[in-house]
């Protein structure tokens, strides 16, 4: 069996790494108990403690290797106290300390009707960061059922940055 890697950041759950070595890496870092759904591993987890909303750590799996982790932070909490574009900004700071200058695509603006304006493709917010195995990207992706919620992925390559439906469908 493989050595645990060390999981500080989510650039350090790199795709293609062997799932058993990452599902290591997790425990040690005092992340176990994920939930199986098809190729993806689901874990409730806080990854950002200074984010307060629900956070779910998703693994998806590849042949016993890891395509690509996914951060959602669920967007129920969010209210009078700090909304979507708060959030996300907060959220993009800690990541820039962490990864440097991201490539950011931005179209429309932050709103009450802001799934409408995902479905449309009247609303972009990507940043994405390379890493020596990917891209770490950070947005809000249209998704079909119409829920609005903040994705971190990392994986090897992403759709065109005009692509809006680039998250997670599979995880509700």
């Amino acid at each position: 069996m493989e050595a645990p890697i060390k999981i500080q950041t989510l650039a350090d759950l790199a795709p293609n790494l062997p799932l058993q070595q990452v599902l290591s890496g997790l425990t040690e870092k005092g992340i176990k108990g994920g939930i199986e759904e098809g190729n993806n591993i689901i874990f409730e987890t806080v990854w950002f403690p200074e984010i307060t909303q629900r956070q779910r750590l998703v693994l998806t799996k590849k042949v016993n290797r890891l395509e690509k982790a996914t951060l959602i932070i669920d967007l129920q909490q969010v209210g009078e106290h700090e909304t979507l574009r708060e959030l996300y900004g907060r959220i993009q700071a800690m990541l820039s300390r962490t990864f440097g200058s991201a490539v950011t695509r931005e179209k429309g603006v932050f709103g009450p009707n802001i799934a409408a304006e995902l479905r449309n493709g009247n609303f972009i917010g990507t940043s994405d960061w390379s890493t020596p195995t990917g891209i770490l990207r950070l947005g809000i992706p249209y998704r079909l059922d119409g829920i609005v919620r903040i994705e971190i992925q990392h994986a090897e390559s992403f759709p065109l940055s005009t692509h809006v439906n680039w998250g997670l469908e599979e995880v509700k």
